[in-house]
């Protein structure tokens, strides 16, 4: 995301099949946000929910 920011023009962030907030709580991320920093990850102000939502607004495909 740094380069994204550096790089606006010449670098493109996808969405993977991993950037999901079910797939993401599945595998243990909501899990480990909650242990980690103690919070809700129900909580729309949460760690969790704000990364999910940056994912959120990713692209799912591009065309090279």
């Amino acid at each position: 995301m740094a380069l994204k920011l550096k790089f606006p023009r010449q670098i493109m962030l996808l969405r993977g099949n991993h950037e999901d907030r079910h797939v993401n709580k599945y595998l243990g991320f909501g899990e480990e946000c909650a242990k980690r920093l103690g919070e809700d990850i129900a909580d729309a102000n949460s760690c969790f929910s704000k990364i999910n939502d940056a994912f959120d607004n990713l692209p799912l495909a591009a065309i090279v």
